[in-house]
């Protein structure tokens, strides 16, 4: 019989990552991934619960850390104009083109589950996607994309967020917890937006950057008449370690090239195939 995708692809962790730094929360979390486990924990301290499908144990749940320990952080909300000033030359000013020009502008959520909890006012126009640049976006905004790629921003994803007027968000959970999700203002009422992770309460400001953990349970609203646009990042959880943000790197190749897997087996473990093909995962 075939091996399959997901036996590969944790044989290719193990032999990958062997002389560098073994990678066993990764792995096990990899495996639970596969048999659908999801993780929900009670968070007493923030008065919410953890919910995951995409769990790595041992990091901890924090509401809402302070962006500006990060240098990243730092030196983004010091050029923030950059990304302000061309959002709104591109995307309000040549909207028109944009929506020409650009690749997937202002779309829903793309699983049914976030686009039940985030709504139809919530629109999304990416940068980057688990880790990979769209190449048709980031060539529409050169100057946010070189600026995150300057500063080495420890990004998965990277987009803009558009949330209409008078609309909200439901509680939800981003089912991730090795990610957390960072927003800078780009265009924000002020006083009028706000986001609750858990039982901690913050609103947006333009130019200002906001960092915390979707993996808890959290909802937002914009109460203004206007539209709040934002730059969304989701960024490696800081306790993990250079190896095993590798390791959660090359999961994510595997998921988006299961060639690769195949390829790897053939290489660095032949005696595993019996036939000269790897099961590939199931779509969706």
């Amino acid at each position: 019989a075939q091996i399959k995708f997901a036996d590969a692809v944790e044989e290719l962790l193990k032999r990958k990552f062997v002389k560098k730094s073994r990678v066993p929360r990764v792995i096990k979390s990899w495996r639970r991934m596969d048999e659908d486990y999801i993780h929900r924990e009670e968070v007493p301290e923030f008065e919410t619960v953890q919910e995951c499908n995409s769990y790595i144990e041992g990091l901890k749940p924090k509401a809402f850390h302070d962006p500006y320990e990060f240098e990243w952080a730092k030196k983004l909300k010091e050029n923030a104009k950059i990304v302000q000033e061309e959002f709104m030359r591109v995307a309000c000013e040549g909207e028109d083109s944009l929506y020409e020009k650009g690749n997937n502008v202002w779309v829903t959520a793309a699983n049914s589950t976030s686009a039940e909890s985030y709504g139809p006012d919530w629109k999304t126009l990416a940068l980057m996607d688990r880790c990979v640049w769209d190449e048709t976006n980031t060539k529409l905004f050169p100057e946010t994309t070189k600026l995150l790629r300057d500063l080495e921003v420890p990004c998965i994803e990277a987009f803009f967020a558009r949330m209409m007027p008078n609309s909200e968000i439901k509680a939800h959970s981003d089912y991730c917890n090795f990610a957390l999700t960072s927003h800078l203002g780009v265009d924000v009422p002020e006083g009028q937006c706000w986001i609750k992770v858990g039982n901690e309460k913050r609103e947006w400001r333009n130019g200002e950057m906001l960092l915390f953990d979707t993996s808890l349970m959290h909802s937002a609203a914009n109460e203004a008449p206007v539209k709040r646009f934002i730059l969304m990042l989701r960024v490696w959880h800081p306790e993990l370690s250079p190896s095993e943000v590798e390791a959660i790197r090359y999961i994510f190749d595997c998921l988006d090239t299961p060639e690769i897997v195949e390829r790897d087996i053939m290489a660095l473990a032949p005696e595993l195939l019996s036939q000269p093909k790897v099961s590939k995962p199931m779509d969706g």
